[in-house]
């Protein structure tokens, strides 16, 4: 479960960076955003703070659902099994 929470990680902080980009591309094609001024649109130091929001706010949403790992002590017969067999296969 750990690497899944891992992966999550990774595959959505790929994914918002890839939204980034197609947000610029939808501004090129003429779509609306929510109503700012001129300034506020283009202005950089409001893109990297919007943009590194996103990025924590998905960062601890992942983290909060990785939370449940910290308590998880006991395997099952399944696992130990699997576990067995993994370490027979080395």
């Amino acid at each position: 479960m750990a690497a899944a929470a891992i992966g999550n990680i990774v595959t959505n902080v790929v994914l918002l960076q890839a939204q980034i980009h197609f947000g610029h591309l939808a501004e090129q094609f003429g779509l609306k955003f929510p109503v700012l001024s001129t300034e506020q649109m283009h202005n950089k130091d409001i893109s990297i703070v919007k943009n590194f929001a996103k990025t924590l706010g998905m960062l601890l949403g992942c983290f909060c659902g990785m939370f449940p790992l910290a308590f998880k002590t006991r395997l099952t017969q399944d696992e130990l099994e699997r576990k067995e067999k993994a370490q027979a296969i080395l």
